[in-house]
């Protein structure tokens, strides 16, 4: 039972609370898709509003990333970040970096695709002598990723725009000289050259040579002409 208040007696009493709102952490900045050639330094950036107990977490195509050699994780300053020191072909798919506190998540997501410059599994051979009349046909097979686009050029002059192979039929004096393959993708380029020759046909060429005397060096310049 409360006793009642005596006659005479007055008083006051006060209670206070504070009432903090916790929102859950919203980007500012989302990720940004990549494309990348292998070996090379790829990095994965967003940032978020909030970063007081803040958990950041990131996934490829649903497992969850360690931070390791392959992949370093960072969050500072509200902005969380994933590298890729030497990004590899299995390294492309989809990420994904998930914030959270106790009020709840946000996630961004980005694709990442890692690229194969292409290279020579057979280079074009390095010289060709033929006749007049004869047929020439100059292969070399390519590997990289996709998609590959293969041109001919002929002393510098694009020709074609083909497959990895280039025929040449009748030839004559017009077709001698130097060709090169050139074969090209998102992540680069890569050339092989060779050289073809025609039997019998007068050639000019200029050589450089150097020579060394006591005291000094010397340069000369000279012009070779005969036959094949």
């Amino acid at each position: 039972q409360i006793p009642e208040p005596k006659e005479g007696c007055f008083g006051a009493d006060v209670c206070q609370a504070e009432m903090v709102i916790i929102d859950k952490p919203h980007f500012i900045k989302v990720l940004q898709s990549v494309q990348s050639a292998v070996n090379k330094k790829i990095r994965l950036e967003c940032q978020v509003d909030e970063d007081r107990k803040v958990r950041v977490e990131w996934t490829k195509d649903g497992n969850k990333i360690p931070p390791g050699k392959d992949y370093k994780i960072y969050f500072e300053d509200k902005i969380a970040s994933l590298e890729i020191p030497l990004a590899k072909l299995k390294d492309s798919g989809h990420y994904v970096c998930t914030v959270s506190n106790e009020a709840g998540s946000s996630s961004s997501s980005a694709s990442v695709a890692v690229r194969e410059p292409p290279s020579f599994v057979k280079k074009v051979d390095p010289s060709y002598l033929l006749t007049p009349g004869d047929s020439a046909r100059l292969q070399c097979k390519v590997k990289g990723s996709p998609e590959i686009q293969v041109s001919w050029f002929k002393d510098n002059k694009k020709i074609l725009e083909s497959s990895a192979s280039l025929e040449i039929k009748h030839l004559d004096a017009s077709d001698a000289g130097v060709y090169i393959c050139r074969a090209t993708n998102s992540a680069g380029s890569k050339d092989s050259s060779s050289t073809l020759f025609i039997k019998g046909l007068a050639i000019s060429t200029q050589l450089h040579c150097r020579t060394r005397v006591p005291g000094c060096t010397a340069c000369i310049d000279c012009t070779f002409q005969g036959h094949v």
